[in-house]
């Protein structure tokens, strides 16, 4: 109905009508005082509202409508797709400084059109420096991450995605990037992500991969992975999170190369090695965590069944993700996981037992483990010594039983094991728990984990009968059934 349509419109905002090879000197000639910035807006609004109505999934379509849209953007792939990446390289380059909410629209604009238009459109040379250039700028360089995170989501065949990707050489583009700001370190992090996702599927691709490739793919992964690390141990969780996507895939091709016999390299053992230590540090809650007093717990608590808040419900499901990861490298890497975990809480147990534990206090007195115990990292031995019992009850079962001060099942005189976990450890790192004093802290955190640990692993009171008494104490103590929190008591 109207062919011209698209020309038209961006014949009245000022910006070049060109269908030409877009080069820096034609947008360079272009007049930025001609430039009419309200018909920008207004084009971008429009542009946005096409894809809208053409190309986004989430909008159900029938099959006529369907097959229309498809002959619309095959016409507009003709000539009018060409206009528009030159107006939008037009916009980024002359009203980038002076109305920065232009250009976030247009990097916006072309990270929804690069699904269906031809990406050499945007991945040139001319494109990739002025993107790369906002990434600099505070007002830009998120939307950019966005744009460039949807321009290498692309679909396309490994070999092309690869040679994007070098193209690009977005790994070593972000590894220079300032993250200080947190939304900024976000959006690189979901950008790192889309990329190792990317390269992930390039690697196991064995049907259209070169073996060069599947070699390059690899060794650019294997590049990212500490970028991957650094995101991972932020102290942020919403950085954290945003690269959990590409750690659980990256997990998965490590075990299927375990159930194939296929060993993992130096940089990938290096990888999982730092990755294990990261993990179990992120279990922890933050030390700012707020928790209610014991008289604010109670109010509107009466069966003590205190609600869970926004905060709590968040961190557990963070805990669960992380979980899935850590037990992903049990599967893996069974000795680094049984020394990372019974390493972590042995070393909490003995701080416990030694300077003890404070009822209020989120961090250690001493970050060198020679002070009093912070309740933030009391609470992370308890959980750690649960996920530990969890993980050989599901694999291995729970028999309490065996030689009570030897090293069976694989287990070694430093209480680590060569083949994953042990009962014995298990049960070694009870003892430890039990004998630190832990129980003694009135912090509402601790009991819970403590108590649910004794039951849990009640087989182990079988064997250590010894134990019974200092932890029916605690049962009946001033942090068990008599515990200040009205929540905790009922639990109890």
């Amino acid at each position: 109905q109207w062919p011209a349509f698209v020309k038209d419109l961006i014949s009245l905002t000022g910006l070049p009508e060109a269908t030409s090879a877009l080069t820096e000197a034609s947008a360079r000639q272009t007049n930025a005082a001609s430039i009419n910035p309200f018909m920008v807006d207004f084009l971008l609004k429009v542009l946005g509202s096409l894809d809208e109505e053409m190309v986004n999934p989430v909008v159900p379509r029938g099959t006529d409508e369907m097959a229309r849209n498809t002959d619309i953007k095959d016409a507009m792939r003709l000539e009018d797709v060409n206009r528009m990446a030159h107006a939008w390289y037009s916009i980024l380059v002359h009203l980038s400084s002076s109305h920065p909410d232009l250009a976030k629209s247009t990097l916006r604009l072309m990270g929804v059109y690069v699904s269906w238009i031809d990406i050499s459109l945007i991945v040139n040379q001319q494109f990739v420096s002025i993107i790369f250039s906002l990434l600099k700028a505070p007002a830009l360089r998120g939307q950019a991450c966005c744009c460039l995170a949807e321009v290498v989501g692309k679909g396309m065949r490994s070999m092309d995605k690869l040679c994007l990707i070098q193209f690009l050489g977005i790994v070593d583009v972000m590894s220079q990037l300032d993250l200080g700001d947190l939304e900024f370190a976000e959006e690189v992090g979901k950008l790192a992500n889309v990329v190792g996702i990317e390269l992930k599927a390039i690697w196991v691709d064995k049907e259209t991969t070169t073996p060069d490739g599947h070699a390059a793919a690899v060794a650019m992964l294997e590049k990212l992975m500490p970028l991957l690390l650094s995101f991972l141990s932020h102290e942020y969780d919403e950085v954290s999170s945003s690269v959990f996507s590409v750690i659980g895939e990256i997990l998965a091709v490590f075990k299927k190369m375990q159930r194939e016999d296929i060993s993992l390299s130096a940089s990938q053992q290096d990888f999982l090695s730092r990755l294990m230590p990261v993990l179990v540090v992120k279990l922890k809650y933050d030390d700012d965590y707020s928790w209610p007093t014991a008289s604010d717990a109670s109010i509107g608590d009466t069966d003590g069944s205190l609600a869970e808040d926004d905060d709590e419900v968040l961190f557990s499901d963070l805990r669960r993700n992380l979980r899935v990861f850590i037990d992903a490298i049990a599967q893996i890497a069974p000795a680094l996981y049984d020394n990372t975990m019974l390493a972590t809480a042995q070393d909490i147990f003995k701080q416990c037992n030694q300077y003890g534990v404070s009822n209020e206090n989120a961090a250690d007195s001493n970050d060198g483990g020679h002070g009093q115990l912070g309740w933030v990292r009391a609470e992370l031995g308890l959980y750690l010594t649960q996920a530990y019992g969890e993980r050989l009850s599901s694999s291995k079962g729970l028999r309490f039983g065996g030689q009570k001060h030897g090293h069976s099942n694989g287990a070694q005189a430093n209480g680590t094991s060569a083949s994953g976990p042990t009962v014995e450890s298990l049960s070694d790192l009870l003892t430890m728990m039990i004998q630190s004093g832990i129980a003694a802290c009135r912090h509402p955190a601790i009991a819970p984990v403590y108590f649910e640990n004794c039951v849990r692993f009640s087989g182990y009171f079988d064997v250590r009968r010894e134990a019974v008494t200092p932890v029916l104490t605690s049962f009946l103590g001033a942090t068990g059934i008599r515990h200040p929190y009205a929540s905790v008591r009922v639990r109890v």
